[in-house]
Parts: structure tokens; sequence; C-alpha cells
């Protein structure tokens, strides 16, 4: 099966527990993952799949325990900058076709998103994604 092909849905190979997979996969107990492990676990997750915003606040509410909607987006920025961080490009997938956002830094993706997702009024979901992330030159078999 071709990469854009692949279920969107981080972990859906694993029962669709976003945290267990990311636990699986990190060899980190849920309860002590920390943002940097949260990373890890989307860049692996990269390797094989694009990785959409909308499933990073769920896993910060399971994996960190917080729960305070301005602090979940707060920490899943955090994530986004060290996925920005480790070569990962941001864009729209739309029907198995992904844009990149061109020309835009990762100080201008952090505020693209943190002003989409302020005026959603909750966090970024299938429906409202707002933005996904991938290697700007496929690594997805």
């Amino acid at each position: 099966m071709v990469g854009e092909e692949r279920s969107t849905v981080l972990g859906q190979r694993h029962g669709g527990n976003i945290a267990q997979w990311l636990a699986l996969s990190t060899g980190v107990a849920m309860s002590r993952m920390d943002i940097g492990e949260l990373v890890e676990g989307y860049m692996r997750e990269a390797e094989i799949d694009y990785v959409g915003l909308w499933q990073i606040p769920g896993t910060i509410r399971h994996c960190l325990g917080i729960h305070d909607d301005d602090e979940v987006r707060e920490k899943s920025l955090e994530v986004v900058k060290g996925l920005l961080e480790r070569g990962l490009y941001p864009g729209t997938f739309f029907y198995s076709k992904f844009s990149f956002w061109i020309g835009l830094g990762a100080d201008l993706v952090l505020a693209q998103i943190e002003k989409e997702w302020k005026a959603l009024k909750h966090d970024p979901d299938l429906l409202d994604s707002i933005c996904w992330f991938t290697w700007r030159k496929s690594r997805r078999g």
C-alpha cells in the first residue's frame, strides 16, 4: 500500500489508542512521558504516515494528564516546535494530497496554528485539523 493511501490515524494499527502506541514505540510508560518523548513518538510515526495536528492535544491530555485547554494548546505547540526542529514540514492534507505551507518559518507556523486553534474554540479534530506534518521528501514506503 502506498503511504498516501494508508490510514492517517496515529496508532490505528495498534487498536486506535494513541497514547498506548506512543508508549510501546518509545518504551516509556504513559504516565511518565514528557514533551521530548512525545516528539520522538510522532517522529517515528512520520516515518510511515502523516501526523495530524489534531492527534497531539488528545495525547497531551492522556500522556501528560493536562486538561486545561490553554495549557494543552501550549504543550501541543511545544510538540509542534519539536517536530519542525526535527525536520517535519507543515501542510494541508486533503483527499490523499499533501500541500506544503511554503515560505513560513517555525515562528510563523506556530503563530498560524495558534491563531486558527483559538478561532476554533476547541481542540483541532479530524474535520478541523488545521494542518498535518510530514517529511519534505517521502520516507514512507
